[in-house]
């Protein structure tokens, strides 16, 4: 395959040893002819070092360094990239195969489009799926308000001429700062394109920033809708979730996902009770 789209992928990582290694190979075995591969190192003192440097050869830039955190390596990673698409993988979750040259493939055919995201598999730390997350087209106040639509940052892909234009990330978060750059890619009025493909997989154990600290998640979550008009009354987000979901089911039934819908129903009440 030939690409002229050149995507540009950064990865994050501080004493991640025990999976770095699958994220690496989950990259550069994509085997797309155009990528650059950005690994952004927290200056690490477990084995993440000697593991980046058994892949240095194919990995276009890499540094291990101090910084202030996640989302600061992750702007420094982006502030190197070239590429005309991004995306970020953390160095604990995955690309799956062919993603990227299926990303390319809509970016090439749709120039109109500045946002790409698909669906997602949730995996545990030994790779088992614990989960199949599907998406629909974007409701754009479902997700501002997280109002029964949401998507997670790996399945993302974007334009870098976006990235630019919105003044990129906001490093100085904990958590949220993948939602407050989508917030600011809908302000910019960028369009989305959802593809029923699973892209990556998003790893959930024990120990994960999401697991320790969803609590300041939560915060910033609702810190970023402040910047919105509406949405800070339990009321309104009701309200909002009742329009939204219909909208969602009658996606989920046209793109032929009727069975996953019923299913994640299905679980959804079994939680509850």
């Amino acid at each position: 395959m030939n690409s002229k789209i050149k995507i540009s992928i950064v990865t994050p990582s501080y004493n991640q040893g025990a999976f770095l290694e699958r994220t690496i190979k989950s990259v550069i075995d994509q085997k797309h002819p155009n990528i650059e591969y950005i690994i952004i190192d927290g200056g690490s003192t477990d084995n993440s070092v000697d593991i980046i440097k058994k892949y240095k050869d194919e990995v276009d830039y890499w540094v291990s360094e101090n910084d202030s955190g996640q989302y600061d390596a992750i702007k420094k990673g982006f502030k190197k990239a070239t590429g005309d698409v991004l995306c970020w993988i953390n160095s604990d979750d995955i690309l799956l195969p062919g993603s990227l040259n299926h990303i390319s493939n809509i970016f090439e055919n749709c120039p109109n489009i500045d946002v790409v995201y698909g669906n997602i598999y949730y995996i545990d730390k030994f790779d088992n799926i614990v989960k199949d997350m599907r998406n629909t087209p974007l409701v754009k106040s479902g997700y501002l308000y997280k109002a029964g639509f949401g998507f997670s940052q790996p399945e993302v892909f974007w334009r870098n001429s976006l990235y630019n234009k919105v003044g990129g990330i906001d490093s100085s978060g904990q958590f949220a700062m993948d939602y407050d750059l989508f917030f600011k890619f809908i302000k910019a009025g960028a369009k989305f394109k959802h593809t029923r493909v699973h892209l990556s997989a998003l790893r959930f154990y024990e120990g994960t920033k999401t697991s320790k600290i969803s609590h300041i998640g939560l915060k910033e979550n609702q810190a970023i809708r402040n910047k919105i008009f509406l949405g800070n009354s339990i009321i309104f987000r009701i309200v909002l979730r009742l329009c939204v979901w219909p909208v969602k089911i009658v996606h989920y039934i046209l793109q032929g996902d009727t069975s996953w819908l019923i299913k994640h129903f299905m679980q959804k009440i079994r939680i509850l009770k």
